[in-house]
């Protein structure tokens, strides 16, 4: 690669003369040829600060409205950081499948500065996406010269992919700066003069960001990989680079693995804890066992991202949108073809083994191809349309002169206004609107938030959700402002009515409606107060108030005159209970002191194989539970036998909040199975603890006599 006539990365003889053996240990090539070792001129700073500044406009401009929510992973992590900032200080977050800590460290630092709140949640994100720019930059300028370092920072700067991951508070944010920092570090110990004396300082602080790498994201676990098949690239095709800086790159490998060590015991004495990466195992496992179709084709998939067809989930992209448009595209291949000629190169080769190895999560786990999870190529992928500008830049100025230049720079912003333009289009204006997307962000909690920090409503509110128990209420601590009493219960499945409340709000976003039998028998006279929809006219919620006591008092107590049960310990159900082993008792009925069960019914108890049974319970907390209890109601449909021919165990109201006196309408439904023979069923009904798998005690006055509830029989008939 030749320097033109006047080409700004000359420099004087004085800066050109280096270490010779380092020069010719890099492939060759004098300085000049393999970066930039002279401090940036002023002008080359003030692009670099107009790229970041114009960085910084895509990652913060409407953060709070672009996603127009909170998702539960972004929750998840701000939950997480919250723990961090009460003292509690782990090498692994054991939470939603397992977290790796970098990140959730970070967001506890934003969440200390600027509160529980969107901000808070995001700007951890940001900062990391600024920091790949800078870090992605260093590298660039070091290994290739300004201009490819400028030209990738200004594609990282308005790109869809990089901005997506810059304004979404997860982990995998924090895995594209890791890794451009541990490679900008490493390069710099390579091109370090042999005379030096700063190398063994690049060489640590590549080692550091190098096994810092493995605390960001699973996907992380392949960079160091492609740094040490780097170094056995340079062991077969660059003997004396190796030699020459042998210890330094020892120097980053030992310093890496002792970085990691934390990390990899943990994980090793804890492999329950990597739970999310256990999930998404499944191609793996069937490539072990002789089949690599899966493999195959998300490998496949993963490589058309770039250009024909990219993330198709719309968490995480404007399903299918590529990587590049067009023109970028080819720029892409060029560049990649470019490297690829020039693979004996080691700033080259450096670029090829990192590109693939990065995708590799991608390529072995489903829903491919998966930008997060490829992220850890963020900044390499942007490096190549660089290179083949770079080389489109050299060959103008030698072919027709250094006016040909002006036409390629005016082209050049044209390109980069083109593609700011689409990102800006196509994430604020599309993807930003999309019904699924408005749902994977939980867009109507978000307008619920939002209508009680507006109101003057001071009753108790009750809101629908589908995750009551944890994901939704962590998504109002860091949305509602002024901090409110919340009943959360999961509308589909049951309803809550607070204690000692005359009147309460009830909020029912469109995601999760009202059961409609329970909608009809409680809320056919509520008051409607609010019902707001998103600008496209679909409903994001609606919200009544009700008179709480005036509509239970009535239909507790005809529950209790026709509700019947009894305790028994039988096994064999024989018909008229020869051996009197079934006590009736009297409603409401004690469990563990903790709960009693007002009475239930049947929407039908004559069912026919095949159909629904539809069973309501209604309950009355007895003690005020201030942490989530993680407790189950279950229902089994029993043969004479005892044999479960159905069945349910769920608890769809959150029973952190519980207050004495609270009442929840449960709702079980299960099929039966199409075989199931036409008899007379037992149907038994129960609390336990998720925790222990403990029953809670039926005490019959004051004392304990068993541990489920026989509720009246129904009949099974045939079709």
């Amino acid at each position: 690669m030749e320097v033109g006539v006047g080409d700004p990365n000359r420099r004087s003889p004085k800066l050109v003369r280096g270490d010779s053996t380092t020069a010719s240990a890099l492939g060759r090539e004098g300085p000049q040829q393999v970066g930039e070792s002279h401090p940036p001129r002023r002008w080359e700073m003030v692009l670099l600060a107009a790229i970041l500044l114009t960085a910084a406009f895509f990652r913060l401009y409407c953060l709070e409205a672009a996603p127009p929510g909170l998702q539960h992973d972004e929750v998840f992590h701000g939950h997480d950081a919250s723990v961090v900032l009460q003292g509690a200080h782990r090498i692994y977050f054991e939470s939603n499948a397992g977290n790796e800590p970098l990140f959730v460290y970070l967001m506890a630092g934003t969440i200390a500065l600027f509160g529980s709140n969107y901000l808070g949640i995001r700007l951890a994100a940001v900062l990391c996406g600024l920091a790949t720019i800078i870090f992605t930059y260093l590298l660039a300028r070091k290994a290739f010269g300004y201009r490819v370092a400028l030209l990738t920072s200004a594609g990282l700067a308005v790109g869809f992919w990089p901005v997506f991951t810059s304004r979404v508070g997860l982990r995998a944010a924090s895995l594209p700066p890791m890794a451009a920092a541990a490679a900008y570090f490493f390069w710099a110990g390579l091109r370090q003069p042999k005379s030096g004396r700063r190398w063994w300082v690049y060489f640590s602080l590549a080692g550091v960001f190098l096994g810092g790498t493995l605390y960001t994201y699973p996907a992380g676990r392949m960079i160091p990989l492609s740094f040490l098949l780097f170094v056995v690239y340079l062991a077969l095709f660059n003997r004396p680079l190796l030699r020459e800086r042998w210890k330094g790159v020892l120097l980053t490998f030992a310093l890496a693995a002792l970085v990691s060590v934390p990390m990899g015991v943990y994980i090793w004495t804890h492999p329950q804890a990597d739970v999310r990466l256990q999930q998404l195992s499944q191609p793996l496992g069937l490539l072990a066992h002789g089949d690599p179709s899966q493999v195959i084709r998300f490998t496949l998939d993963t490589l058309k991202m770039f250009t024909f067809r990219g993330d198709p989930v719309w968490r995480y992209n404007l399903a299918g949108r590529p990587v590049f448009e067009p023109i970028g595209g080819v720029l892409f291949y060029l560049g990649l073809a470019l490297a690829l000629l020039r693979w004996r190169r080691p700033r080259y080769a450096f670029l090829l083994l990192w590109l693939p190895l990065a995708l590799v999560p991608s390529m072995i786990t489903d829903c491919a191809p998966s930008f997060l999870r490829a992220s850890g190529a963020l900044p390499v992928v942007y490096i190549f349309p660089a290179l083949a500008i770079e080389a489109a830049w050299r060959w103008l100025a030698g072919r027709f002169g250094q006016r040909a230049r002006y036409s390629l720079v005016v082209a050049l912003l044209l390109l980069l206004a083109g593609n700011a333009w689409w990102t800006y289009h196509d994430y604020f204006t599309v993807w930003a609107q999309q019904p699924e997307v408005r749902f994977v962000y939980q867009t109507d909690l978000a307008e619920a938030a939002r209508y009680l920090d507006e109101s003057d409503i001071a009753d108790t509110v009750c809101l629908s959700s589908s995750s009551p128990h944890d994901l939704d209420p962590f998504i109002f601590d860091f949305t509602l402002k002024e901090k409110r009493k919340i009943k959360w219960y999961d509308g589909p499945y049951s309803l809550v009515f607070p204690g000692g409340s005359e009147k309460a709000l009830y909020i029912f976003p469109a995601s999760t409606p009202l059961h409609s039998g329970l909608r009809e028998e409680f809320f056919r006279d509520a008051r409607l107060v609010e019902e707001t929809r998103f600008p496209d006219g679909e409903l994001a919620f609606s919200a009544y108030e009700l008179e709480v006591q005036e509509v239970l008092q009535d239909k507790i107590e005809a529950l209790q005159s026709s509700s019947s049960a009894v305790w028994s310990s039988e096994v064999q159900f024989l018909p008229g209970d020869p051996q009197g082993l079934r006590h009736p008792v009297a409603f409401p009925v004690d469990f563990d002191h903790r709960l009693e069960l007002l009475g239930y019914e049947f929407a039908d108890d004559t069912p026919a194989p095949g159909d629904w049974v539809h069973l309501t319970s209604y309950w009355r907390a007895l003690q005020d539970v201030a942490e989530p209890l993680p407790l189950a109601i279950f229902v089994h449909l029993l043969d004479s036998q005892s044999a479960v021919w159905g069945g349910k165990d769920m608890l769809s109201v959150a029973t952190a909040g519980w207050e004495a006196g609270d009442i929840f309408a449960q709702v079980h439904r299960f099929p039966l199975p199409s075989d199931v023979p036409a008899a007379q069923y037992q149907v038994e009904i129960g609390v336990y603890s998720r925790t222990d798998m403990q029953r809670f005690a039926v005490f019959d006055g004051e004392q304990p006599v068993a541990d489920r509830l026989l509720l009246k029989p129904i009949s099974v008939t045939s079709q």
